[in-house]
This record gives C-alpha cells, structure tokens and sequence, in this order.
C-alpha cells in the first residue's frame, strides 16, 4: 500500500512537533528562565522558530510528496526539505541563543538583563575577573557591579548611559559576584507593599510569592529589572539583600 501524500505530511507534522516541544523546553527553561522568556523577546522568538519549523516541513511534504515518483526521485525531494527545514530551525535557534539574556546584572538601584549580542568580544576581554570573560551557555548569570574609583573614568560612564543608554550593566569588567552588592540592594529595595499598593490587581501574585519565599510582607523589598521588551520586579529579603523571586509585575 503506498503511502498517501496527506499521510506523509501527516508524519511529517509529528515529528516536527516533536522537535518543536523540546526545543521550546529548552529555550524556556534554559536561555529564557521564568519571567524574562516575555520579557526579553524570548516569546517571539520562538513563536518565529516554531512557526518557520513547522510550516516548512510538513507543507513543503504536502506539496511536493508524490506515491507515483520513483523512489529515487522521491528520497531527493525530502532531502532537500529535510535540508531546508533543519537550515531554517538552525538559523531561529541562532537568533533565539544570540539574543539570549546572558546576565542581569545589578548597578545604581536596579537590574539590567543583557543579551548575549549587546556584549562584544571587546567589552568581554575587558574584564579583569576570568569569571565574566565568556558568554553563559546554559541560562543568565546573575551579578553586581562596582563603580570606579577614578572620577573620570565615572565621568565616561555616565556620559555612555547618557549618549547610548547602556551604563555599567553592559560593562563586564565592572562585573562582581551578587554578595558583593547585597547590601545595596537591601539598602535600595523599596517596602513590598509599595508594589501592592501600585498595582493592587497583583496582590494574589505577590501574595503567592510570599508564601514560597516564606518570608512576611514587612521583611520583603523589591528592585526593578529592566529586559529588553518590558520591567520586571525582582524581590529580595530586605535585610540581607538576597534575591527571593522574580515577577511579571511593572515596578513603576
């Protein structure tokens, strides 16, 4: 019985569909962790990718697919689909890893999530910690800054955040570890319940976020983080300055 050109793109579609899904996990757990997968393009992205994948492929059998071709006429048409498919879901996975957030950073009262293609190999080799000279692979690393001490090299920082809007987030070789900078951030963190009372529709989710982080309203602060697309809120203890959790919610 020969194989109908509905059943081919039939079995086509399954196994796109089965890439597709651990593509997504990846990226969604992986390159785009909780709240910053919306916030930092992760979304479209992978709607593009996705979306590309799987009309390719499955449409392009549809079409082309013909039981009466010899079979080596055949086996050439889905290679050449096969060849197609895989090229475009290379190039999506290309654009989807460059614009990756890498680090998100903390500096001057807020968090900056940074892309993997706003840092040149320029900016990387300019670290002074080995630690921040290449790009994570696997998911965003969290950091601190520390200003300089030279009054002109601060002079030419916030003359950069002025001119291009990327200041010291975007520049690795002021990078140092999170504990570093803990006691700013409980220092800078604003009383959780100014976001409550800034957007009380959120209060359930705040409330959530609470319970896991098993910690009470008064102990709570938060911080905002800027990604490429929207704000997020990072929560942190208040007297230790630790990171708790990260919310879809505005800070502003």
């Amino acid at each position: 019985m020969k194989t109908s050109r509905w059943r081919a793109a039939g079995v086509h579609l399954a196994l796109s569909m089965g890439v597709a899904l651990a593509v997504s996990l990846f990226i969604v757990f992986v390159w785009y962790p909780g709240p910053l997968f919306n916030s930092s393009g992760g979304k479209l992205l992978l709607a593009l990718v996705i979306g590309v994948d799987m009309c390719i492929g499955p449409l392009a059998t549809l079409v082309i697919f013909n039981p009466e071709k010899p079979r080596k006429l055949l086996v050439l048409d889905l290679t050449v689909i096969a060849i197609l498919q895989v090229s475009a879901l290379a190039y999506g996975l290309f654009a989807t890893f460059e614009g990756r957030p890498v680090y998100v950073a903390y500096g001057q009262g807020y968090f900056v999530a940074v892309s993997a293609n706003q840092l040149d190999e320029g900016m990387l080799n300019a670290a002074a910690n080995p630690d921040y000279k290449t790009l994570p692979v696997f998911g965003p690393r969290w950091v601190g800054t520390k200003e300089p001490n030279d009054p002109q090299e601060k002079s030419d920082l916030n003359f950069n955040l002025g001119m291009t809007g990327m200041g010291i987030h975007y520049l690795p070789k002021y990078y140092v570890g999170l504990a570093d900078v803990e006691s700013d951030m409980a220092r800078l963190a604003k009383p959780i319940r100014q976001l409550r009372e800034r957007h009380p529709e959120a209060s359930a989710e705040i409330d959530r976020a609470l319970a896991r982080a098993g910690h009470v309203e008064g102990d709570v602060g938060f911080i905002p983080l800027k990604a490429r697309q929207k704000m997020l809120t990072v929560m942190v203890d208040s007297h230790s300055g630790k990171i708790l959790d990260t919310l879809a919610i505005e800070p502003g």
